[in-house]
């Protein structure tokens, strides 16, 4: 019997990786690998208990960290990065520096281990847009072919740090002769599968149900759910890159991952109010003020060429703060009917 082929996810403890590695568990066509730095039930449980097998002291920063974790293996899932609000320690350079040396480390294992047919890259939305659509107007809808180019550290280092972490992986992956796809998303929510706190989302997700604010800022995004981002990931594997309209202007094979338009964070908190789940919930009731000017997308290739069939983001928002109730991330109140 012929062994399985090989697929490498990279950072999968973190909460989209999760859900790749689960997908690709559960079509029983895959040995499943994942990196990650270190091991706690917390953070590998999960994995472990569905059977990803685990590659410790994989560390972005590191030459040849992933060498082992990806020798003869046929795909790779980068999904390892940082992302936090704000930049820690207040030094931007933190967001880029493991992008950019992470994605060269990767890609360069990838090339050693010489059997990986393609990569699949975990860029971001942030790669595409500006933080300010003013210099393309308020009806602008940003698509594949878009590329933030307002690359000043300031106020911006996570926008830059994935849009040069994904320009040098086109770079990279053209020189070192593998073929790749980039998965762009927007603001991730939905369900978590561990009691790991510490992603951007699963916060968000926590403070809208935890009682610590009255308010939520104003401030709108795209929104895809996890599962269509895993999914995404998933058939990017073997979708036919050749297909016409599949790759943008420039000829690369990137997706969009978004909601047509900006969500604002008050009605994200309206979609929790107005669920029977949180009725009784400490929900912000308030905004911070209108909401700021927002962006639009274009998701149609990924609905085309992935079969994306997006979910809607009250489903996603309801949907991961049941989650975060049931792996004890939020405790129910007494008013709860979770």
């Amino acid at each position: 019997m012929a062994s399985k082929p090989i697929v490498v996810v990279t950072g999968a403890s973190g909460y989209a990786a999760g859900h790749v590695c689960k997908l690709l568990m559960e079509s029983n066509k895959y040995t499943v690998r994942g990196t990650v730095r270190s091991k706690s039930p917390s953070k590998t449980g999960y994995l472990e208990s569905i059977g990803v097998e685990l590659f410790e002291g994989c560390d972005l920063m590191k030459a040849n960290s992933f060498d082992a974790a990806l020798k003869g293996a046929k795909y790779v899932h980068h999904m390892a990065s940082p992302f936090f609000f704000e930049a820690p320690n207040g030094d931007g350079m933190n967001f880029i520096t493991p992008a950019l040396e992470g994605t060269k480390n990767v890609l360069s294992s990838a090339k050693r281990a010489g059997t990986i047919e393609r990569i699949i890259l975990t860029s971001s939305c942030a790669a595409v847009t500006w933080a300010d659509p003013t210099p393309k107007g308020t009806a602008y809808i940003w698509s594949e072919d878009d590329w933030q180019t307002d690359n000043t550290l300031e106020n911006v280092a996570y926008r830059m740090s994935k849009s040069l972490a994904e320009r040098e992986a086109w770079k990279l992956s053209q020189e070192l002769n593998i073929e790749m796809v980039s998965i762009c998303p927007s603001f991730i929510l939905g369900p978590v599968l561990n009691s790991r706190a510490d992603a951007a989302s699963v916060s968000f997700m926590e403070s809208l149900i935890d009682g610590s604010t009255e308010s939520v800022s104003a401030a709108a995004f795209g929104i895809v759910d996890v599962r269509n981002v895993a999914q995404a990931h998933v058939n990017a594997m073997h979708v036919d890159l050749s297909l016409n309209g599949l790759r943008n202007s420039s000829g690369e094979a990137r997706f969009v991952l978004s909601s047509e338009d900006s969500i604002p964070r008050e009605n994200i908190a309206k979609a929790l109010l107005q669920s029977n789940e949180f009725q009784g919930w400490p929900v912000p009731k308030k905004s911070d003020g209108p909401p700021l000017q927002s962006l639009l997308y274009s998701n149609e290739r990924a609905r085309k060429y992935l079969n994306v069939n997006f979910i809607n983001f009250k489903d996603s928002i309801v949907d991961g703060c049941k989650s975060l109730v049931d792996h004890g991330i939020v405790v129910a109140g007494r008013n709860s009917k979770l």
